[in-house]
């Protein structure tokens, strides 16, 4: 979405595109920390080896 359709929204769906974003980033965020969890586990696997 570009910056000039977000501005022609109206306010409750400006509101609304932006907690969707907030959850995209959510989910993202947590996506990461579960890959860096993952490979820090495969890493101490490997030092136990």
């Amino acid at each position: 979405m570009g910056n000039l359709d977000f501005c022609r929204k109206e306010p409750e769906e400006r509101e609304f595109a932006l907690k969707e974003k907030e959850v995209e980033i959510s989910i993202k965020e947590r996506e990461a920390a579960l890959e860096i969890k993952k490979q820090e586990s495969l890493i101490e696997l490997e030092i136990q080896n």
